[in-house]
């Protein structure tokens, strides 16, 4: 399941702005918790690699009356967004008691699901304490693709069961896909189940190293001018693309190696309580269970604070750095070096930026 996700849409200029005030302040606004690394599936592209059931290798993961403190101590130092994810969330018994209390901090929750296990319980948590978005990841508009990549009989059936009971049940409903080497051609498909579901829909085409640095992953990526084809197949993406790099061209190069806000305005806790400026921020860790949440994210910021852009870097004035996809933590897991560029996202960069700016040979 892929990392990345904003709660910000288009058009929300106020919220932008209150991140960027969270950015200066390093008030911790945005949050994913990995509840687990469990999984129901053994997805051939996943970031923590294949499993074969025995999880004690995926780390230990904290109990719920541990998260849920960390839950409220991020509240209390600003937090107001969180991602609830995994592995599958839904896996975890307290996956409800984790939930439930987390909105009545009044966070805004997203949560993260392949949708397989969603039942009627499920649907009448959501409908009681609504989350921001419930997103699915969805690899494939048929049997045969879906279950090549999940390597999961029976997933694809499941899969549409719960995105059933998710949209029948009036829950707010989002769909996802990776563009993959094993789902191309069904792309365009998968986009047609979202608007014949009546959810939303976004696409990735980066797919990631293992977070142990294993390039396995690697060769499901598409032809990076395939992937940006498919991508802004819809005005309506060209448009999203356009007007956020109307507004970085306004802007000076960013002195931070990184620009994104991890670390100060947003944070990762994975299922033992490690907390990181982001999920694919490796070399920085730091025990939140141990030191607590507001000492790790202090130290989190002050270290990738501390990581700062040098003029003359592949990436520092670079046009394309408004809409690569441009991030150091997945130079590293990647180049093992924030500062070296993945080639695959520079292209990626190279075809938006012919797209966007009107030129038909893109």
């Amino acid at each position: 399941m892929d990392c990345r996700s904003s709660p910000i849409p288009d058009g929300a200029e106020h919220l932008r702005k209150l991140a960027r005030i969270a950015v200066e302040h390093r008030i911790p606004l945005f949050g994913a918790f990995d509840l687990t690394y469990r999984c129901n599936l053994n997805c051939i592209h996943c970031y923590l690699g294949p499993h074969d059931g025995d999880h004690e290798t995926l780390g230990p993961e904290a109990g719920a009356a541990r998260i849920r403190d960390l839950l409220r101590q991020a509240a209390e130092a600003g937090c107001l967004y969180v991602l609830l994810s995994g592995g599958e969330p839904l896996l975890r018994p307290d996956f409800e008691s984790i939930y439930r209390y987390a909105r009545s901090l009044g966070l805004i929750v997203t949560v993260f699901t392949n949708a397989c296990l969603i039942d009627a319980r499920h649907i009448e948590i959501f409908r009681e304490v609504p989350p921001y978005l419930v997103e699915v990841s969805v690899y494939g508009a048929t049997r045969g693709t879906f279950e090549k990549i999940t390597r999961v009989p029976g997933s694809f059936e499941r899969c549409l069961r719960g995105i059933g009971r998710l949209v029948d049940g009036g829950i707010r409903t989002g769909l996802k896909t990776m563009i993959m080497r094993s789902n191309v051609q069904e792309i365009p498909a998968v986009e047609a189940l979202a608007k014949h579901f009546g959810t939303g829909f976004r696409l990735d085409p980066v797919v990631c190293p293992r977070l142990d640095g294993t390039p396995a992953p690697l060769v499901e990526r598409v032809d990076p001018r395939r992937a940006v084809e498919l991508e802004l197949a819809e005005k309506e993406r060209i448009s999203s693309y356009r007007k956020y790099l109307e507004r970085a061209a306004a802007l000076s190069p960013p002195s931070a190696l990184y620009e994104c806000g991890a670390g100060r305005a947003a944070f990762h806790i994975d299922p033992g309580g490690v907390l990181r400026p982001c999920l694919m921020v490796r070399s920085l860790a730091f025990d939140a269970l141990a030191e607590g949440f507001r000492a790790a994210h202090a130290r989190a910021g002050a270290a990738i604070s501390g990581l700062r852009a040098v003029r003359g870097q592949p990436c520092f004035e670079c046009a394309k750095r408004p809409v690569c996809g441009y991030c150091p933590g997945l130079f590293e897991l990647e180049n093992a070096s924030a500062s070296i560029p993945s080639g695959f996202l520079c292209q990626l960069g190279t075809h938006r930026l012919q797209v966007l700016q009107g030129d038909s040979s893109a």
